[in-house]
């Protein structure tokens, strides 16, 4: 009865053909052949549970299709997105380097102007004013008026390089700012009218500026690297998501196997089914004592022996179908967790999106407070250039001051001159007018009646030259050679100054 495994199994009159024969046969045999024939069909259950196992992996499969196209167009799209969000972080990145580099250039300035102005004071401190001004001026009065500007500062370290030159005083010596050791007063430099008050305060914005510049940086740098760490995040979980088409191709030759085996179960069923037909139909003609058909009992007395093995038959295919659903349920499962992965990636980006919105927020206002801080820290720059140049143009002037001195010295010494000469004429002419009018009165004065011109007898008119000091001060005692050295190394003045 056990036919091969195809999809159309042989009937039992195809194997055993009846022979013409009368076979012999019980009431007892048959009532058996019948038992085991109506136990054969509870194999109906395993028929059914094969059906679902194919419905099951149908509709799976379908959900798998689903799936896994969901699954392509939620990968693409997340690959699109990633596409972008590098394209954003390049240029976030861009932006943060070139702010780094400008203000890094800002800083090489601010040194640079720092340099020169604390070179400038320094000089400043190591010129001393010649005593000849000290003792020349008014008590209380100040060679030269405070600068009232105001200033800030600078978060950079500046050495102080070159020679520094000495301005000295009074003869040939080289005074060293130090107390002279025969006065207990202390000599006055240049960097005594230095209003280090400003110069401090300007410094001191300046560190403040960019102080505020490294913390914008520092809160860029920062959102940048979690902007970096979530784009590499979000890119390792993108490239671990497998593709599911390769898990679906191999399920479709099991689903095919499934349903051959669903068929040749119900083929097998139904060959039972006849069986169980035949032998109901034999046993109630026997118990009726109707005469059985000889070929009916042959049929039955071969496919009876069959039985079980029909029933083995089933059972084994129904085993190897829980097989092929158990694997193609993994298959299956692993599409499913892929779908969950998918869309735990895509929940991240969904989060990464209010994260990007956040440090584009926070790159808008790092632009906008650069800006600001730029103009600020460029106007810092440019009064502190101005300081140096205001500090060059006193040590120039300091020069040209003494330079002064000797001129006014030189127009003294014209002028007493001139003084001189005046009175030496004045006085040959009042001494000729003197002797032209004693020279009249001898020859005609005995002639003139005394009424006539009274003014006749009149003495010469007597100039007398006044040096008016009004507004005027003594002149400060320099020595020739302080004013021949202030003429050799005065620095010129700035561009555009007179």
């Amino acid at each position: 009865m056990s036919p091969p495994r195809a999809a159309t199994p042989q009937t039992f009159e195809q194997q055993y053909p009846t022979s013409a024969h009368i076979l012999e046969f019980s009431t007892e045999d048959l009532t058996n052949w019948f038992l085991n024939a109506k136990r054969s069909l509870s194999s109906i259950t395993l028929c059914t549970r094969a059906h679902q196992l194919v419905d099951n992996a149908r509709q799976a499969l379908q959900e798998a299709s689903i799936v896994s196209a969901r699954c392509v167009f939620l990968r693409t799209s997340l690959q699109d997105q990633l596409k972008i969000a590098d394209q954003v972080n390049r240029m976030v990145h861009t932006t943060k380097d070139a702010a780094r580099t400008e203000f890094e250039k800002t800083l090489i300035d601010l040194d640079a102007a720092d340099t020169r102005l604390n070179q400038t004071l320094a000089l400043l401190r190591n010129s001393v004013v010649d005593p000849a001004f000290t003792a020349s001026e008014p008590e209380g009065r100040p060679l030269l008026g405070r600068s009232k500007r105001k200033h800030r500062q600078q978060p950079y370290n500046n050495a102080l390089h070159g020679e520094e030159a000495n301005y000295g005083g009074g003869g040939e010596s080289d005074y060293d700012g130090s107390e002279s050791s025969t006065s207990t007063t202390r000599m006055r430099t240049l960097h005594d009218f230095v209003e280090d008050e400003g110069i401090e305060d300007l410094k001191t914005r300046l560190r403040h500026s960019i102080d505020y510049v490294q913390e914008s940086h520092d809160a860029l740098s920062s959102s940048i690297n979690m902007f970096d760490e979530s784009l590499l995040s979000l890119s390792s979980s993108l490239k671990s998501l497998a593709d599911p088409t390769p898990h679906l191709e191999p399920l479709h030759a099991p689903l095919h196997a499934l349903e051959e085996h669903t068929e040749a179960m119900a083929s097998l069923l139904e060959s039972l089914t006849q069986h169980y037909d035949r032998c109901s139909e034999a046993l109630r003609a026997a118990e009726s004592g109707t005469p059985v058909d000889p070929d009916l009992v042959a049929v039955l007395r071969r496919d009876a022996p069959e039985v079980d093995d029909v029933v083995s038959e089933i059972k084994e295919r129904l085993a190897e179908m829980e097989t092929i659903y158990t694997n193609i349920s993994s298959a299956i499962d692993d599409v499913r967790l892929l779908e969950r992965d998918t869309i735990a990636v895509f929940a991240a980006f969904d989060e990464f999106q209010t994260e990007l919105g956040i440090c584009m927020d926070g790159l808008k206002e790092f632009e906008a407070r650069q800006a600001e801080l730029k103009d600020d820290m460029q106007q810092r720059l440019e009064e502190l250039w101005r300081l140096g140049e205001f500090y060059e143009g006193f040590v120039s002037a300091y020069d040209a001051m003494i330079i002064e001195v000797g001129r006014r010295k030189g127009v003294a010494v014209h002028m007493d001159a001139v003084v001189k000469e005046a009175q030496k004429k004045l006085k040959a002419i009042y001494e000729e007018d003197l002797q032209c009018r004693e020279a009249f009165k001898e020859d005609y004065g005995e002639f003139l009646p005394a009424d006539l011109w009274q003014g006749v007898n009149d003495p010469p008119v007597r100039w007398v030259m006044e040096q008016d000091l009004q507004g005027g001060s003594v002149l400060p005692k320099l020595g020739k050679d302080v004013i021949e050295r202030a003429v050799r190394k005065r620095i010129p003045l700035p561009p555009g100054k007179v």
